[in-house]
């Protein structure tokens, strides 16, 4: 899970590519141990199952700490996408 969510935020999305990337990147065997996986295991995964599963446990460490309740606040902070900076269009 670790090398795909590194993958994406390098733009990897096909799992050969980051097959490839895996066996290249130096950061990518760090985080494999150098242990790189095939194509095949990386499209097996089921990334949306291990994502919520990761964000349930982190959810639960952080209400054990106290860390977290149930207050919510909204940030109406705008990020500009990785994209044609022309095309991004305010709204009143």
């Amino acid at each position: 899970m670790k090398l795909v969510l590194f993958a994406y935020t390098r733009e990897y999305f096909i799992s050969r590519k980051i097959e490839r990337l895996a066996e290249e990147n130096l950061y990518a065997r760090w985080l494999t141990q150098e242990r790189v996986p095939t194509y095949r295991t990386i499209a097996r995964l089921d990334l949306q199952e291990l994502t919520n599963k990761g964000l349930d446990q982190l959810t639960e460490y952080q209400r054990a700490r106290n860390l977290i309740d149930d207050a919510l606040f909204i940030d109406g902070t705008k990020i500009l996408a990785d994209a044609n900076k022309y095309s991004f269009v305010w709204k009143n």
